[in-house]
Parts: structure tokens; C-alpha cells; sequence
């Protein structure tokens, strides 16, 4: 999945900027920042959850490719059974006083 932005950055006096870019949990994003004609990509680091990247002037258009973890689906299914699973034996245990409160 791509995504595409166009920032308007306000003049500040500054040429250069850095802009930060937050992928969904599990996912990784590759930077590309538009060169005239020219896609290119550019170097990131980590702050965060977010991806920091520099770059010049004061409209910048810039494309995340974002590269989803094959594993978050299975991460997350997970964490799903997990926390149902004390949920349930707290439902078998209401049901269970309950039918012996019934019998008395």
C-alpha cells in the first residue's frame, strides 16, 4: 500500500526540514520524497514510532510504501485468545453458581 502527501510548510526562513511519518503498528514504511520528475528514496531513522527524514524548501511530496508484517495477523489473534481466555473461565464460573443456586 502507498500512500501519497503534499505538505505545505509555512516560511519560516529555514531551508531545510525534517518530517516525521508514523506507520499502523506492525508496519514499516520506505520514504519517497518527489525531485522534480524523480522519485527518490530517502534515508529514515526511528523516533518513536515514528520515521524522521529531512528534506528541503517548503512544499514537500513525499510517498510511504508501507510493508505490512506478515505476522501481525497472528499476533493479533493471539492476543485475542489470551485475554478471552480468563474472560471465559469467569463466565463458566457465574454460570456454574448459578445453576447451583437454582437447585437450592
Amino acid at each position: 500500500m502507498t500512500e501519497h502527501f503534499l505538505v505545505q510548510i509555512p516560511k519560516d526562513g529555514e531551508l531545510n526540514h525534517q518530517l516525521r511519518y508514523q506507520a499502523l503498528p506492525g508496519e514499516k514504511a520506505d520514504i519517497y520524497v518527489k525531485v522534480g520528475n524523480d522519485w527518490r528514496k530517502v534515508r529514515t531513522e526511528e523516533f518513536g514510532g515514528y520515521q524522521l527524514f529531512d528534506t528541503s524548501g517548503n512544499t514537500v511530496e513525499f510517498a510511504a510504501s508501507v510493508e505490512k508484517n506478515p505476522y501481525t495477523r497472528y499476533i493479533m489473534i493471539g492476543a485475542v485468545c489470551a485475554a478471552s481466555g480468563p474472560l471465559l473461565l469467569v463466565l463458566a464460573a457465574f454460570i456454574r453458581k448459578k445453576k447451583r443456586h437454582r437447585n437450592d
